[in-house]
């Protein structure tokens, strides 16, 4: 007789009986809870019938002896990434624990761990797969039965038909475990991007997995901090993974497939391929194919039966997301969110982006929402902020990107982002003055003379460490990290390049350009980009309930920008040159012309006035609990900072936001 077994979708937690056919259920343990829920709408309903994507959300488990304490504290640490729903499967080799957003399905449709009918495969899951309509012909056509309309499941039947050989073949942003009972082996994959998070860790028998590190923690009572990371905190500002701050803590790397068995973590095969596309024969051709890209990569991010809305910037980026989102929906209402802050020193720059998204959303008819930041909000959500981005972090931008979230979460449960149009397309400055001097910089004979005229510039350290790098990596690594005799004076012996720059070059030798500039973009993607700015989106946005989605990181709009010759994208004097050209109708004169400006924050004025007292209070608490801390040099860059001598901001931060990451952490610490 067949076996039935749990699946979430058709768990009855009273009789312990499939649903279905009301057979007892055999070898799995399932428990669900929800919040209650008013019966799903119509809309809801209609999109059940014509399939849907699954919710974003969060999950943990491990592979090892069973332990249901032990589950219940790893799903709780991640609960917040998914407050409507929770479900757990265990055995005696495997335990899951998953936590759901809803927001697409609100049926139990999407409930998850999700079981194949015969019990073998068990997944729990986080993220979109934007192209599962056509993965679901494919294994429809191979015979397989869909039991539910979600995307998740074509994981499952990706497992039951390849034996998951296919994922190149998955397009969208995603994490998951799925766990094969017959041969007792769990797999592992974050897309291939490295939009969503999974980090693992093998403790005492078992090999724990969970979307943030906090649902790690609970698998050891006390954990060490690694050094090697927080040396590379201490030089770019973020932990670059696989590394993390706990020691034992790892970061999967993206687009490679993992395997548990037998107690131990082993690497599989890479499906991170990108597909190859022909490049445009012209740059007029080329825009055209830009835009009908981008629009189709938007029109496919917006499927939802909930409202979607857009973190406005007031930057080119978001600008271009926000008008393929409205041509793709003329008539609908789209909400724009954005920050304005609020600072004692009259000062218009730091509101010019929120003025631009606002005329930006009124070119579009969006309504519109600001909320408005200031000093005093740096010191409500500083610690709770630390804690879910779960590392050390000193980009101060986190607290406009967490402040925008916040107030998306009272109207929206998606937004779409411009993350990932400056690494594609060549937005940054830096990449303009790479295209001038990397050749120069890279020819003895041009440094010695750059050399001497760097002595007359007033950052003269940074310039010296770019001059005098050894290599490539060493070189690149300059426009990240704070200059090293700076370094050396604040942190001593605790900071190092040697980690970073091991991580670099080991990065720089998989990619298969050979052009300059296009390899300093393909770096960043592989370390700005996935560690710095996805932690910032995915995190700051889950703590409130939010999903971001990022459509111009779309696997058709990264395949066809590595297409594209360089000159296209940025040179000495322009930057974003197809970019700007194919989108200037669509987008203000002031934003196609205006330089890339970045989110800016006043912290450095808000540390002069109403930061003072706190980030006084931070440095010497710092000082006092880390002995590798150079207290005169730090105290001397705060004291030179309010006075205007010097500016501090990064330094300064630097050691705060550390201080705070070890508040939060405190009692996992030893």
């Amino acid at each position: 007789m067949r076996r039935h077994w749990l699946p979430r979708l058709n768990a009855c937690t009273r009789t312990r009986r499939c649903v279905t056919c009301s057979r007892p259920a055999r070898d799995v343990r399932s428990r669900s809870f929800r919040r209650p829920r008013t019966r799903p709408s119509r809309s809801a309903h209609r999109l059940q019938r014509r399939g849907a994507l699954s919710d974003m959300c969060g999950f943990a488990g491990f592979v090892g002896p069973r332990d249901a304490e032990l589950l219940r504290r790893m799903g709780e640490a991640v609960r917040h990434r998914g407050p409507d729903q929770e479900g757990v499967f265990e055995s005696e080799a495997c335990s899951l624990a998953h936590a759901r957003l809803s927001i697409i399905d609100l049926t139990d449709a999407g409930r998850q761990p999700l079981v194949t009918e015969d019990g073998r495969f068990t997944v729990a899951y986080n993220g979109e797969i934007y192209n599962y309509k056509e993965l679901r012909a494919k294994y429809e056509r191979a015979g397989w039965k869909f039991r539910t309309q979600t995307d998740t499941e074509c994981l499952l039947a990706s497992a039951a038909l390849h034996g998951l050989s296919d994922l190149g073949d998955f397009h969208g942003m995603f994490a998951f475990a799925l766990w094969d009972r017959d041969t007792e082996t769990c797999r592992l994959a974050r897309d291939r991007m490295g939009i969503k998070p999974l980090f693992v860790a093998e403790i005492d028998g078992r090999v724990g997995f969970a979307s943030e590190v906090g649902g790690l923690l609970p698998m050891r009572d006390g954990w060490r901090e690694d050094e090697i990371a927080r040396a590379m905190y201490l030089a770019v500002g973020y932990v670059p993974g696989p590394r993390t701050i706990f020691e034992g803590i790892r970061h999967l790397e993206p687009g490679r497939l993992y395997s548990i068995r037998k107690g131990k973590l082993a690497e599989g095969p890479r499906f991170d391929v990108w597909p190859e596309r022909e490049t445009p024969s012209s740059r007029a051709q080329g825009q055209e194919m830009l835009r009908e890209i981008v629009d189709g990569a938007v029109a496919a991010q917006t499927v939802s039966d909930r409202p979607v809305g857009v973190f406005l910037s007031g930057g080119l980026d978001s600008s271009v997301v926000l008008s393929a989102m409205r041509i793709h929906d003329p008539r609908g209402i789209i909400k724009t969110f954005t920050t304005r802050f609020r600072h004692h020193v009259d000062d218009p720059k730091f509101n010019i982006d929120a003025d631009l998204a606002r005329r930006t959303a009124e070119r579009y008819g969006c309504e519109h929402h600001e909320i408005e930041v200031g000093a005093e909000d740096v010191i409500a959500q500083a610690e709770a902020m630390a804690l879910h981005l779960g590392q050390p972090h000193n980009n101060s931008a986190t607290v406009a990107v967490d402040a925008a979230a916040r107030l998306a979460s009272k109207h929206v449960p998606v937004v779409l982002t411009g993350d990932g149009g400056d690494e594609l397309f060549g937005g940054y400055r830096r990449y303009q003055l790479w295209s001038f001097a990397g050749a120069r910089i890279a020819n003895p004979a041009t440094r010695s003379v750059a050399h001497a005229l760097a002595r007359l510039h007033p950052r003269y350290h940074a310039w010296k460490d770019l001059l005098e790098a050894p290599d490539e990596a060493a070189r690149l690594l300059t426009f990240h990290a704070l200059p090293a005799n700076r370094r050396r004076a604040l942190f001593g012996t605790a900071t190092d390049d040697a980690a970073v720059l091991e991580r670099w070059r080991e990065l720089l030798a998989g990619v298969k350009v050979n052009d300059s500039v296009s390899r300093f973009m393909a770096l960043d993607r592989l370390t700005w980009l996935r560690d710095d700015a996805f932690v910032r989106s995915d995190r700051l946005t889950m703590r409130h309930g939010v999903e971001a989605r990022v459509p111009l990181l779309d696997d058709s709009v990264v395949a066809f920008a590595q297409s594209l010759p360089r000159s296209w994208l940025a040179n000495a004097r322009h930057s974003k040159i197809l970019w700007r050209s194919a989108f200037a109708d669509r987008c203000l004169p002031e934003v196609i012309k205006g330089e890339k400006r970045g989110w800016i924050t006043p912290a450095a004025k808000w540390i002069r006035v109403g930061l003072k007292d706190w980030m006084g209070e931070l440095i010497e608490e710092a000082i006092r609990d880390q002995d590798w801390m150079n207290g005169r040099a730090i105290r001397q860059a705060f004291e030179h900072h309010l006075s205007g001598r010097n500016y501090g901001l990064i330094e300064l931060w630097t050691v705060a936001q550390y201080q705070l990451w070890r508040r939060a952490y405190r009692p996992h610490l030893r």
